[in-house]
């Protein structure tokens, strides 16, 4: 949103070119960004580049086709529902804000990420899972999601972003064995004890 469309836009041919990758917010202007994306593309392709777009609010099923189309790899941060009246309009966009199943849905890459408000990924889980607003003290629409749908994106899928889905993400042979052992189990204990659940030990 500090750039004209067409700085924008040769800034990012010249990354392509330079095979830098551009990760943008969108929480502003989802459909400028697109724009500027799609523009950079028919000079530079970026499909498989895995470029970013940062704090997907909203998007329409259109948009959400131009996003796939483009390879392009969203991070969503469903703390921002917490306290839906001051960010972003959540509290009237209510179950169409952070769309998070509909990105699922379409085949696109997601992470979540937490923006420290607060850091803590199993809060940001428990938060996709409930999309719960305490200002209103209800929650923003159905996640549709499964816990393990949650659990996934918030600890393996962020690999993809950075190019290491190969080595980190997963616990299978061959990849790093990075973990954390929890307190309690956040597949199978009541909903609301995820975002409490302590951490006891952490492996790197």
């Amino acid at each position: 949103q500090s750039l004209p469309h067409e700085r924008f836009v040769e800034i990012g041919v010249t990354a392509a070119k330079l095979g830098l990758r551009l990760n943008c917010l969108v929480c502003y202007d989802l459909e400028r960004v697109l724009r500027a994306y799609e523009m950079i593309h028919a000079q530079v392709p970026i499909d498989e580049k895995r470029w970013v777009i940062i704090h997907v609010i909203e998007a329409t099923p259109e948009q959400l086709k131009r996003i796939k189309a483009l390879g392009l790899v969203a991070t969503v941060t469903p703390n921002f529902m917490y306290m839906a009246s001051d960010r972003f309009g959540l509290d009237k966009l209510r179950g169409r804000g952070v769309p998070i199943r509909e990105l699922l849905d379409a085949g696109i890459p997601i992470a979540l990420s937490s923006d420290n408000v607060p850091h803590s990924m199993l809060f940001t889980m428990w938060q996709a899972l409930s999309r719960w607003d305490n200002d209103s003290r209800s929650k923003l629409g159905e996640s549709r999601l499964s816990r393990e749908e949650a659990l996934r994106i918030a600890t393996c899928t962020g690999h993809y972003l950075v190019w290491e889905e190969g080595s980190r993400g997963p616990l299978v042979p061959g990849n790093a064995a990075d973990f954390v052992v929890l307190a309690e189990d956040p597949l199978t204990c009541d909903e609301d004890r995820i975002k409490d659940i302590p951490v006891e030990r952490t492996f790197v």
